[in-house]
Protein backbone atom coordinates (compact mmCIF):
# COMPACT_ATOMS: atom_id res chain seq x y z
CA UNK A 1 0.00 0.00 0.00
CA UNK A 2 2.77 2.13 0.71
CA UNK A 3 3.88 2.25 -3.13
CA UNK A 4 0.09 3.47 -3.93
CA UNK A 5 1.03 6.60 -1.49
CA UNK A 6 4.54 7.34 -2.92
CA UNK A 7 2.18 7.75 -6.40
CA UNK A 8 -0.49 10.02 -4.80
CA UNK A 9 -2.20 10.31 -1.91
CA UNK A 10 -5.86 7.97 -1.24
CA UNK A 11 -8.36 7.88 0.50
CA UNK A 12 -8.51 4.53 2.93
CA UNK A 13 -11.87 3.41 0.99
CA UNK A 14 -9.20 3.10 -2.22
CA UNK A 15 -6.47 1.75 -0.07
CA UNK A 16 -8.54 -1.03 1.08
CA UNK A 17 -10.30 -1.62 -2.70
CA UNK A 18 -6.80 -2.04 -4.21
CA UNK A 19 -5.68 -4.52 -1.24
CA UNK A 20 -8.76 -6.32 -1.86
CA UNK A 21 -8.09 -6.76 -5.29
CA UNK A 22 -4.37 -8.09 -4.74
CA UNK A 23 -5.59 -10.97 -2.72
CA UNK A 24 -5.11 -9.74 0.77
CA UNK A 25 -7.82 -10.81 3.35
CA UNK A 26 -10.44 -8.20 4.86
CA UNK A 27 -8.59 -8.80 8.41
CA UNK A 28 -5.15 -7.90 6.92
CA UNK A 29 -6.05 -4.89 4.77
CA UNK A 30 -7.86 -3.06 7.59
CA UNK A 31 -4.61 -3.70 10.45
CA UNK A 32 -2.88 -2.69 7.46
CA UNK A 33 -4.88 0.31 6.89
CA UNK A 34 -5.22 0.97 10.70
CA UNK A 35 -1.57 1.08 10.87
CA UNK A 36 -1.21 3.78 8.30
CA UNK A 37 -3.78 5.89 9.51
CA UNK A 38 -2.05 5.54 13.21
CA UNK A 39 1.48 7.02 11.67
CA UNK A 40 -0.56 9.39 9.52
CA UNK A 41 -0.28 8.17 6.13
CA UNK A 42 -4.15 7.50 5.67
CA UNK A 43 -6.41 10.06 6.57
CA UNK A 44 -9.60 10.59 4.89
CA UNK A 45 -10.09 14.31 5.86
CA UNK A 46 -6.24 15.52 4.55
CA UNK A 47 -6.95 13.55 1.38
CA UNK A 48 -10.38 15.08 0.48
CA UNK A 49 -8.68 18.61 1.25
CA UNK A 50 -6.04 18.15 -1.07
CA UNK A 51 -8.08 16.21 -3.60
CA UNK A 52 -10.25 19.35 -3.61
CA UNK A 53 -7.86 21.96 -3.72
CA UNK A 54 -5.83 20.01 -6.94
CA UNK A 55 -9.11 19.70 -8.52
CA UNK A 56 -10.44 23.22 -7.88
CA UNK A 57 -6.86 24.50 -9.28
CA UNK A 58 -6.09 22.17 -12.66
CA UNK A 59 -10.07 21.07 -13.39
CA UNK A 60 -12.44 23.97 -12.02
CA UNK A 61 -16.05 22.65 -11.16
CA UNK A 62 -18.88 22.72 -9.44
CA UNK A 63 -19.61 21.66 -5.89
CA UNK A 64 -21.66 18.70 -6.81
CA UNK A 65 -19.09 17.14 -9.38
CA UNK A 66 -16.60 17.20 -6.50
CA UNK A 67 -18.93 15.39 -4.28
CA UNK A 68 -19.61 12.54 -6.57
CA UNK A 69 -15.49 12.25 -6.94
CA UNK A 70 -14.76 12.18 -3.21
CA UNK A 71 -18.05 9.65 -2.86
CA UNK A 72 -16.76 7.69 -5.51
CA UNK A 73 -13.81 7.48 -3.67
CA UNK A 74 -14.82 6.45 -0.44
CA UNK A 75 -15.15 9.71 1.46
CA UNK A 76 -18.05 10.05 3.68
CA UNK A 77 -20.09 13.23 3.37
CA UNK A 78 -19.76 14.31 7.53
CA UNK A 79 -15.92 14.57 5.69
CA UNK A 80 -16.01 16.22 2.58
CA UNK A 81 -19.22 18.77 2.84
CA UNK A 82 -17.88 21.02 5.34
CA UNK A 83 -13.99 21.13 2.83
CA UNK A 84 -16.14 21.78 -0.08
CA UNK A 85 -18.04 24.34 1.74
CA UNK A 86 -15.20 25.87 2.69
CA UNK A 87 -13.33 25.88 -0.44
CA UNK A 88 -16.36 27.69 -1.94
CA UNK A 89 -16.90 30.16 0.41
CA UNK A 90 -16.06 33.77 -0.95
CA UNK A 91 -15.28 31.95 -4.78
CA UNK A 92 -18.51 33.19 -6.91
CA UNK A 93 -19.88 29.56 -8.92
CA UNK A 94 -20.89 32.10 -11.19
CA UNK A 95 -17.32 33.34 -12.14
CA UNK A 96 -16.50 29.78 -12.30
CA UNK A 97 -19.25 28.57 -14.30
CA UNK A 98 -18.73 31.46 -16.87
CA UNK A 99 -14.90 30.57 -16.93
CA UNK A 100 -16.30 26.80 -17.83
CA UNK A 101 -18.51 28.34 -20.54
CA UNK A 102 -16.37 30.40 -22.40
CA UNK A 103 -13.88 27.58 -22.88
CA UNK A 104 -16.75 25.55 -24.18
CA UNK A 105 -17.61 27.97 -26.12
CA UNK A 106 -14.46 28.65 -27.88
CA UNK A 107 -14.20 24.41 -28.69
CA UNK A 108 -17.88 24.61 -30.43
CA UNK A 109 -17.60 27.66 -32.20
CA UNK A 110 -19.76 28.29 -35.68
CA UNK A 111 -22.24 25.99 -34.02
CA UNK A 112 -25.98 26.85 -34.33
CA UNK A 113 -26.95 29.15 -31.19
CA UNK A 114 -30.08 26.40 -30.19
CA UNK A 115 -27.55 23.72 -30.13
CA UNK A 116 -24.97 25.61 -28.57
CA UNK A 117 -27.06 26.53 -25.53
CA UNK A 118 -28.02 22.82 -25.07
CA UNK A 119 -24.77 21.63 -25.33
CA UNK A 120 -23.46 23.89 -22.79
CA UNK A 121 -26.35 23.76 -20.14
CA UNK A 122 -25.53 19.66 -20.17
CA UNK A 123 -22.00 20.46 -20.03
CA UNK A 124 -22.51 22.52 -16.81
CA UNK A 125 -24.91 19.89 -15.43
CA UNK A 126 -22.42 17.95 -15.90
CA UNK A 127 -19.16 19.83 -14.07
CA UNK A 128 -21.54 19.73 -11.09
CA UNK A 129 -22.87 22.75 -11.16
CA UNK A 130 -27.10 23.64 -9.64
CA UNK A 131 -29.49 24.79 -12.12
CA UNK A 132 -29.60 28.46 -10.66
CA UNK A 133 -26.16 28.91 -11.34
CA UNK A 134 -26.44 27.58 -14.58
CA UNK A 135 -29.51 29.79 -15.52
CA UNK A 136 -27.77 33.20 -14.46
CA UNK A 137 -24.82 31.84 -17.01
CA UNK A 138 -26.88 30.90 -19.43
CA UNK A 139 -28.74 34.71 -19.58
CA UNK A 140 -25.35 36.57 -19.24
CA UNK A 141 -24.37 34.85 -22.09
CA UNK A 142 -25.38 36.66 -25.64
CA UNK A 143 -25.65 34.15 -28.31
CA UNK A 144 -25.97 35.33 -31.96
CA UNK A 145 -28.20 33.81 -34.39
CA UNK A 146 -25.78 31.10 -36.10
CA UNK A 147 -22.88 31.45 -33.45
CA UNK A 148 -21.72 32.75 -30.06
CA UNK A 149 -20.76 36.04 -28.67
CA UNK A 150 -19.60 36.19 -24.99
Amino acid sequence: MLRYLEIRPHSRRELWRKGLQKGYSETAVDQALDDLQAVGLVDDRSFAKQFVLDELRLRPCGPRLLQEKLHSRGVRPEIFEPIIEQAYQGVSLNSIAVQIAEKHLRRHRGEPAQKLREKLSRHLVAKGFDWETISEVMSAIQFKEDSQEL
